[in-house]
């Protein structure tokens, strides 16, 4: 009997690496097998195995096995001999994505797409940011196909790790590598520039703060360019100066224009320059604590600078050096500092119809000059200089208190006599003995007092006796009380 085939072999389709069989069913007798690849017979081997046999077997499978014109002769005892259909061998391959996706930076609003080219077989594609799932809806699209569109985008569409998992027939799915969305805003100010008020003849500045990627800028007055030159500089930053500026600068309508990588443009408010005489008036004025202090005491200078005028003045200076008379002791000022080796108190600015106070407590020494002029300038021009100058002359007084007398009659030292006195009319003095009795009192006192004492305390007349008594002085001057011992030898 003839081979005949009674089951045909059947198309197959598998994963590279994958084992695969074809398998034939005949009737006959004495049969046998040849399996072919075309009408080229096919040999036993490293991965094919059963070329003889019903049962044709590749393993592992690979791509160089796809064909579609597998067949089978079946031979038998008897002619003819039979030959099966023709059956193809498909291998699908995992995914592998030939082309990366590239990162993408667009204006807000606008769209962004990634896409990615692979190759592989029933391929299907899952969009992530991060390892979460991208899903169609809203502005996304795209999220299963090989190109994901964001379409519009927003700020919260940035990110730095969009990629794509694509998954086919075969393992292992492929995995894209990381993108980024970067999302270009256009340009916003934050802080708009303010209006300037300067002096004619110095620097005038306008700054605006703004976000937004790229920006440039441009000032202009009104709608012309300003350009770099002369007087202007920063015409193409976020500052622009003019220095010096003049009354020519003087305007109402100072604007900036910001450009960014995205549309539209942002265009700053107008402000105005106003370039100003700025006529100031300071002014100086000296007083002391005392004008007849005493040698040896302190005394303390009081300095008031103040602007008079409406225009701020700048750089003021105050020149105040204390003449030989005087010895240096201590200071402090309400502003700026004062440097006692140079005399100078730099104050700065000084806003119009305020004023700074500088004291200088000095020890009034025995002899040198004691007229003391200070002196105040400013940057500005002053429009009355007739009160920048203040001119003081205390008149020191010779002042001493004895530590003791002898009132003994010998003409020499027997009176209680206190140096300067007499320039104090006002003053008090009282006498104390150790017990604390008042012995002798005297308003005003002119260096009078012979040792006698002049209450009923003492006893045994008025003769006071040989000791060490107390006194306690006021000069009547609002200066400091006086209080001290006194030796009386008779």
């Amino acid at each position: 009997m003839a081979p005949q085939i009674t089951t045909e072999p059947l198309d197959v389709t598998a994963c590279a690496g994958d084992s695969i069989s074809f398998i034939v069913a005949a009737t006959g007798t004495g049969l046998t097998y040849q399996w072919r690849r075309g009408i080229v017979d096919l040999v036993n081997g490293a991965t094919i195995s059963g070329v003889t046999n019903d049962t044709l077997t590749i393993d592992p499978t690979s791509m160089g096995d796809a064909a579609n014109d597998y067949n089978v002769v079946v031979y038998g005892a008897c002619m003819p001999n039979d030959t099966s259909n023709f059956v193809s061998l498909t291998i699908d391959v995992a995914p592998v994505i030939t082309t990366e996706p590239i990162d993408a930076t667009v204006c807000e609003g606008n769209s962004a797409s990634f896409t990615a080219v692979s190759t592989g077989s029933g391929n299907t594609y899952q969009w992530r940011k991060g390892s979460v799932d991208l899903v169609n809806g809203g502005n996304i699209s795209g999220a299963t196909t090989a190109t994901l569109t964001i379409n519009p985008t927003s700020i919260s569409d940035q990110a730095i790790d969009y990629n794509l998992v694509i998954t086919g027939t075969c393992l292992p799915n492929d995995t894209s590598v990381y993108v980024s969305l970067i999302i270009d805003i256009a340009p916003v100010i934050t802080t708009e520039p303010m209006d300037a008020t300067v002096c004619n003849g110095t620097s005038a500045n306008f700054t605006v703060v703004s976000t937004g990627i790229g920006i440039s800028y441009q000032w202009r007055k009104g709608s012309v360019n300003l350009v770099d030159g002369g007087s202007i500089s920063g015409a193409t930053t976020a500052t622009l100066s003019i220095n010096p500026a003049t009354f020519a600068d003087a305007a109402n309508n100072y604007n900036v224009v910001i450009t960014g990588s995205c549309l539209p443009d942002a265009i700053s408010m107008d402000v105005i320059l106003i370039v100003d005489s700025c006529l100031t008036d300071v002014s100086v004025v000296k007083t002391a604590s005392s004008m007849t202090p005493v040698m040896g005491a302190t005394i303390v200078f009081t300095i008031v600078a103040s602007n008079l005028s409406t225009i701020n003045a700048t750089g003021v200076l105050v020149v105040e050096n204390l003449q030989s008379g005087y010895g240096y002791v201590s200071s402090s000022s309400t502003a700026g500092t004062y440097n006692p080796s140079t005399g100078i108190w730099t104050i700065g600015n000084l806003d119009a119809g305020n004023s700074a106070t500088l004291t200088i407590s000095a020890e009034v020494l025995t002899s040198g000059s004691y007229e003391n002029t200070v002196t105040i300038s400013s940057l500005e021009l002053d429009t009355d200089l007739s009160n920048n100058v203040s001119t003081i002359l205390p008149l020191p007084i010779d002042f001493f208190i004895p530590e003791g007398f002898s009132p003994n009659g010998d003409l020499v030292n027997d009176l209680f006599v206190i140096r300067g006195i007499l320039n104090f009319p006002s003053n008090t003095i009282t006498i104390y003995n150790r017990w604390g009795n008042e012995v002798f009192a005297a308003s005003p006192y002119q260096s009078t007092w012979d040792g006698k004492s002049t209450s009923n305390f003492n006893v045994g007349g008025d003769i006071l006796p040989v000791g060490t008594y107390f006194y306690v002085l006021d000069l009547g001057d609002g200066s400091n009380i006086y209080k001290g011992t006194i030796f009386l030898n008779n």
